[in-house]
């Protein structure tokens, strides 16, 4: 089964950028996909996101979407559910921390082997 990560973020590109560093270091294999809609809630000046959206989108594993200005969390997680093509999804808010590898797999397990729907 194919997997991917939704991040939804409120314009923070600093704790953004921690999200997608421990990505990149601990857990990149562990999704096919990683989604980030970037709406720019906390109204980021350009120069920072511009420089963020930079460093991402030469990933091939990275589909950003960047909105302006703030739309919340259920608008861009459902922009992303249109988007993704993938057969299960993670969502994370810009503040979701992961550090031990491997905690991404053991996740998505839990639902192949249909011990469970949903992990929180």
């Amino acid at each position: 089964m194919t997997k991917a990560a939704f991040l939804s973020a409120g314009g923070d590109v600093f704790i953004s950028s921690l999200v997608l560093k421990l990505w990149k270091e601990r857990w990149y294999d562990e999704i096919d996909k990683m989604y980030i809609c970037l709406n720019n809630h906390s109204e980021t000046p350009l120069g920072p996101i511009k420089e963020f959206i930079s460093k991402q989108i030469d990933d091939p594993k990275v589909e950003l979407i960047y909105h302006n200005r703030g739309i919340g969390n259920g608008k861009p997680i459902t922009e992303m559910t249109l988007l993704a093509q993938e057969d299960l999804v993670m969502l994370l808010e810009d503040d979701g921390f992961i550090f031990t590898p491997g905690m991404v797999s053991k996740s998505f397990q839990k639902i192949e082997c249909d011990s469970t729907d949903v992990v929180g």
